[in-house]
């Protein structure tokens, strides 16, 4: 296949299955194209002996030079001993501040405190902790969520500690 231009995506027929069609001018490049009509630029690669492929944008968001740039990233990121698609999986399935707030209480809390710290403890999870922080994922959390926390409640300085 020649190197994928705006023209050729656009001229590209749906199927009735998906299909793909590669670029020449980088390695790993392509275009799928999807029974919907939706079309959306693709990055493939080979890591631990499994070919990964992950979607980079769907077609008309951005331009094709800004797709292929965006896959010689990825393919450099890959290169450098990264990847790509494994990072994705692991960032959908870690926890929510929320699911760790719940686990802490179970193991920890009902186990090692008095009924009057439970309560407290609940009641800070319910009214502060989850509604400013609990969709958060753990590993998006940084020092600062907490500073921002810990400063909305500095009306409350025995709350906020």
């Amino acid at each position: 296949m020649p190197k994928l231009t705006k023209r050729l995506v656009e001229s590209l027929t749906v199927e009735n299955r998906d299909y793909f069609v590669w670029d020449d001018e980088v390695k790993g490049f392509g275009v799928r194209i999807m029974r919907s009509g939706t079309r959306t630029y693709q990055v493939q690669y080979r890591k631990g002996g499994r070919t990964r492929r992950a979607s980079i944008v769907r077609h008309g968001t951005v331009t094709i030079q800004q797709a292929r740039q965006r896959t010689k990233e990825l393919l450099g990121h890959v290169a450098s001993g990264g990847n790509p698609v494994e990072e994705i999986s692991q960032h959908r399935r870690a926890s929510a501040v929320a699911a760790l707030c719940e686990r802490f209480f179970e193991a920890h809390v009902l186990e090692r405190c008095k009924p009057s710290t439970q309560r407290e403890y609940r009641r800070s999870i319910d009214f502060f902790i989850n509604p400013a922080i609990g969709t958060f994922k753990v590993i998006d959390f940084e020092r600062r969520d907490i500073a921002d926390l810990h400063h909305k409640l500095r009306d409350k300085p025995y709350q906020a500690n």
